[in-house]
């Protein structure tokens, strides 16, 4: 791996790491208190089944 391709790794991992941090404060209104909820798969349960 080179030097680039690691920083734009690094580079994309800590924007997405941002994005979901960003996301926490208006998720917290819908009961969405941590990263790993956030990173949940959405069921719209009026869609399901």
């Amino acid at each position: 791996m080179t030097a680039d391709h690691f920083l734009d790794r690094y580079a994309a991992s800590f924007i997405t790491a941002q994005v979901f941090l960003r996301l926490l404060r208006p998720a917290a209104r819908h009961g969405l208190t941590t990263v790993a909820q956030l990173g949940e798969r959405y069921v719209d349960e009026g869609q399901a089944g």
